[in-house]
This record gives structure tokens, sequence and C-alpha cells, in this order.
């Protein structure tokens, strides 16, 4: 297998060869290529065959199906070593969580004593924690953290108010969400020491809510509704407060869904349309698929470079050297055979962004799905390669 560092030299011999700018937008090229340059693209075209056929075989798809007496399944989360996956199943009307692996394939979750469900939202990086709501045989719904089968109730900020977890961190100590309040709704942070805290609104903000945290549970983001503007989309953290990240030209309102290992990036959705943001480069747009109007972002990567979701009805892959890009369409130019298969979402993805789960059809039935692909250098510089072959055609 190349290493990333050969990947980035032979994609760079691509572009100085074919004119290509960042984001694989066309430039003028001459009509008329040297035989130098000939020599060059075929160099650069054989490290890529090599490259394709190597990198081929480790793009992969794994159905994870449906527990027995179940008729769907679909994921929210992946482990960061993308070796365990916890979501949602259907069983006759209700709809209660899973946790798969490899070893021991899909698995319904506990319930708590006298509960008939366990409504699954988020997955700790170490796969150890899930967090969700459950009921009970004396209550309804109420926001819960799930440890090898010990079910522990998230307090609320004002007694008798909904807890609604959405996001943990890789080691499963911080959650965050939204609970009810005696001013309203508030994003929290919680932990075992410290309990349910509340992280306040923006300033003028009526309500708030927690959507993701970083790995070590220093940075959260969500959204934040400010009265007569709609939601803007925050990153807080302990030493900053919440911070307005703003909204891309022509939006009314936003929310950020989740943030990379660090927190030094954020993406959200907002009015059918999605973005990524950092300190340095502040709201950059992720673009919905060709003829789509809509897209929404799921999940990033670690380092901030790999974003998952869904435009139309396609699950989707997006970094900043492809674009947007249907997995329906891309997955197979990277050799893997999707017959029976339609992709419908990208839920989340592994740290490093070679493991992708989601929901889709199989053969008309709704399952959860992983995929394996290379390192996103790799799968930056096969994509390239399929707009080599796209250009010579014409």
């Amino acid at each position: 297998m190349f290493s990333v560092k050969r990947t980035l030299y032979v994609g760079l011999l691509i572009f100085l060869v074919l004119g290509l700018a960042r984001g694989g937008r066309a430039m003028h090229a001459p009509k008329v290529i040297s035989s130098n340059v000939r020599g060059v693209t075929l160099a650069a075209g054989a490290a890529l065959a090599v490259f394709a056929g190597s990198a081929s075989a480790s793009v992969t798809i794994t159905n994870l199906g449906v527990p027995d007496g179940a008729s769907a399944s679909r994921p929210v989360g992946i482990s960061s070593d993308g070796s365990v996956v916890a979501g949602l199943i259907d069983i006759g009307l209700s709809t209660t969580g899973f946790r798969w692996s490899a070893t021991s394939g899909i698995q319904p979750l506990p319930t708590r004593e006298g509960g008939t469900r366990m409504f699954t939202r988020a997955l700790s990086g170490d796969g150890s924690v899930i967090v969700g709501s459950a009921n009970s045989g004396d209550s309804s719904d109420q926001g819960v953290r799930l440890v090898s089968g010990v079910f522990t109730v998230l307090p609320a900020l004002t007694e008798g108010s909904n807890v609604t977890p959405r996001g943990v961190s890789a080691d499963g100590s911080v959650i965050v969400g939204t609970s009810g309040s005696s001013e309203g709704n508030r994003a929290f942070r919680w932990t075992p020491e410290g309990g349910t805290q509340s992280i306040g609104t923006l300033p003028g903000g009526n309500t708030s809510i927690g959507q993701a945290v970083s790995d070590d549970g220093l940075v959260i983001v969500g959204g934040s509704f400010l009265s007569g503007s709609g939601n803007r989309p925050y990153r807080w953290s302990a030493a900053g407060g919440m911070e307005n990240l703003g909204l891309l030209p022509g939006m009314s309102g936003g929310v950020a869904e989740d943030t990379n290992a660090d927190g030094s990036v954020v993406i959200g959705n907002g009015n059918n349309r999605s973005f990524i943001w950092t300190e340095g480069e502040g709201l950059t747009e992720i673009d919905s698929l060709p003829g789509s109007s809509r897209v929404s972002v799921n999940a990033v990567s670690s380092d901030g470079s790999t974003v998952v979701g869904i435009s139309g009805s396609n699950a989707i892959l997006w970094t900043r050297e492809l674009g947007t890009v249907n997995l329906n369409e891309y997955l197979p130019t990277l050799g893997l055979d999707l017959t029976g298969w339609s992709l419908n979402n990208a839920f989340d993805l592994s740290h490093d962004g070679t493991v992708l789960t989601g929901s889709g059809s199989f053969e008309n039935r709704e399952v959860a799905w992983v995929v394996t692909i290379p390192s996103p250098g790799a799968v930056a510089l096969l994509g390239l390669g399929g707009l080599v072959a796209s250009r010579r055609r014409r």
C-alpha cells in the first residue's frame, strides 16, 4: 500500500498534467501536449493504476442485517476504530437499539426493568458506552447511559423535565444533549462527578440544544435559538464560552451537528444546506449533489478532512479535494460491487475516515451497512483517476 506522502506526490502529478484546480475544477488546458508531458502522464497513470489495484482490494461492504424478529436496522454511530456500531432496529411497531461487532454480529440492546425500548442516540469512541433514551415499568423515556448492561439515568436540570442525550466523548465520561429546565430547554454537559450542568445560550438566546462533543469532552457544538432570528450554530468551550459560528449567505438558521477530535472543525446544517467551519476559514459550504437541492451532513472525521451525510436520497462523502460525491456512484469506481444495494444515508465514520456506516436498502430491505475504503488521501487520488478517465472519454 502506498504511503499518504506518495499518494500526494502522484496526485500532484495528475494536477500538474491535467491542470485540475483544487476541488476538481477544470482549468483551460493547452490543446497540444508535448511528448515530455505525455511521458509524465503515462507515468502518473501507471502509478495510479498500481495504486488503484491495491486500494480496490481494501474496499468492502458489510450488511449488518437484522436480529431475529426485527424488520429493519439503521446505525447512529461507530467506534473510533470502526469495529463497533450502535443503532436502531424496528420490531413490529416499536423501535429499540442494537450493538454490532464483527465477532458478535447484531444484537438487541437490553432494556430497563419493565421497559420495552432503548432508543440509541450515540456511541463512545471506544465502543463501550451507548447513550440514548429508555423507558421502564414506572416511567416514560428518560435519558440514560448504558455500560455493560447497566443503565444510569441522567438527571434533568429541573426535576421532572425531559433529558435527551445526543453526544458522548471518546471514553464515555462526558455526555451532552438537551434538558428541560425552569428557563426552557438548555444544552447540557454531564459527567459522573459534576452531574448535569447547563452551558447556557448565546447572548439573547431563548433556548439551546447540544448535539456533539469533542473526544476529550472539552468542546460542545449545537444550536441556540435567538428570538426573532432563528437558530444559530455554536461552539462551546469552558475557556471561551459559547461562540456564534454565523450562517452562510442566504441562510435563515442553522445548527452545528458534529465536531472533530479536538473541536477545531465543526460541521452543520440549515435550510437544506450544509457547512464546515474552522477558525481560520470560517464557514465553507458543502454542496449538494448535482440535481438535488438538499444536503445534510452527519459526521466528520478525527482530523476534520472527511464528512459524511445525505443529499437527496443518496449517501454522500465530502472532502475538500473531491467535493461531494454520491457513494452509490463513487464506491464502484474504487472496485466495490454494489449490486442489490442502494445507500441512502451515511451516519458516521471511524477516526481515520476509512470505515463508514449508514443505512440503505439491500434487495428491498432496510439495513445498516459498514463500508471500508482506502485512507482519505487515497480516496482523493482515486477520485482524480475517475476525473482522468472522464476527461479522456470526452
